[in-house]
């Protein structure tokens, strides 16, 4: 690992100092995981939206009202 550092308000510290304290982990760990989280999701969600744009450029759609079926099949009422 490369050290890094940041800039954090004292109430960010607080919630990362009550979070580590609670899990028996150190502030690093916290920050860490909380990174590595949040790169997953962006990624995965980058790729998400990829997806659909690529699906849209095929002409891969649904009307409004072919969605709209489609959730109340589910069982959802949609107004």
């Amino acid at each position: 690992m490369r050290p890094t550092s940041i800039r954090l308000d004292e109430e960010t510290l607080d919630s990362l100092d009550g979070i580590a304290h609670s899990l028996g982990r150190s502030r690093q760990w916290v920050i860490q995981d909380a990174i590595e989280q949040y790169l997953k999701h962006e990624i995965w969600f980058r790729e998400e939206v990829g997806k659909g744009l690529a699906d849209i450029k095929a002409g891969r759609t649904h009307s409004h009202d072919e969605a709209i079926d489609a959730v109340r099949k589910l069982g959802i009422n949609v107004e």
